[in-house]
């Protein structure tokens, strides 16, 4: 979202090292950071280079600082996808609540993850491409406490 032409707000969200979801919104300034327009050629794409190499090509990079930390906030859902500013002071975040649910597994292989599993060709749940007694099942999100 512009704050202005030289300043936005994004929202960064996705599972970190501890697969623990993180729901962040940063301020990105773009003052100091290069026009990338000039690079807009095949084999000369910024995106895929590291910070030294760009910083060899000459491109300086958007700074940015973190804002809020939605989880901090009590946010449940897994992803925010929109930001409207209401006033000075008012940041409004909306989700499309994918339903207000989520799945959990009944009775789990220990030491194994949603991502584990697999569904085969008969829709039955598998875990090493042998079928298992772990379920899933949906499970209404948390109403937050305000």
């Amino acid at each position: 979202m512009a704050l202005d032409n030289q300043h936005i707000l994004l929202i960064e969200q996705g599972r970190d090292k501890n697969n623990r979801m993180r729901n962040l919104i940063y301020e990105v300034d773009l003052n100091k950071a290069s026009d990338l327009s000039g690079f807009d050629k095949p084999g000369e794409y910024p995106e895929f280079d590291d910070e030294k190499t760009l910083s060899q090509r000459g491109i300086t990079l958007a700074q940015k600082t973190q804002v809020v930390d939605l989880r901090s906030l009590g946010w449940q859902q897994e992803k925010a996808e929109g930001l409207a500013l209401i006033d000075s002071k008012t940041l409004a975040v909306a989700n499309d609540n994918d339903f207000g649910v989520k799945v959990a597994m009944q009775h789990p292989v220990e030491g194994k993850t949603f991502k584990d599993y697999r569904v085969n060709a008969e829709g039955k749940l598998t875990l090493d491409d042998k079928q298992v007694e772990t379920t899933l099942r949906v499970k209404p999100l948390e109403k937050p406490e305000c």
